[in-house]
């Protein structure tokens, strides 16, 4: 009967194991977002994930921002982007959550009350 509880045991911690195990988002995403004044703007997500650190790049519009600080935990994502205003630097930091093909995201800017949502969806 001991051994029932410690077999329920060993799989209850792997299931929980399993269960913060990061996404991998490797590859492409696409993403279009409204921009304002009724006009929408597309993204490409390039992502690289190496376990629960994550790079790459955010291109559209002409320009390709790198992105830093990128962390995948479970289903969660979090990354930071700059890119330069003038003689400034504006970051924009991106958390979402993936769910199957979409990562919803929400896109702030610290330190301010601007965000809004975009949905990425993974290219085949």
């Amino acid at each position: 009967m001991r051994s029932h509880g410690a077999l329920w045991g060993v799989l209850l911690l792997i299931l929980c194991a399993v269960a913060a195990w990061p996404a991998d988002i490797s590859g492409q995403w696409k993403a279009e977002w409204a921009a304002g004044g009724g006009s929408s703007k597309q993204s490409t997500f390039t992502f690289k994930q190496e376990g629960t650190i994550l790079t790459g790049t955010i291109s559209g519009e002409g320009s390709e921002l790198q992105i830093r600080e990128g962390r995948v935990n479970g289903d969660d994502v979090s990354f930071v982007v700059a890119h330069k205003i003038g003689s400034r630097e504006a970051t924009m930091t991106y958390t979402g959550r993936v769910s199957g093909n979409e990562i919803k995201f929400k896109v702030s800017f610290p330190g301010t009350e601007r965000t809004w949502d975009m949905t990425a969806t993974k290219v085949p």
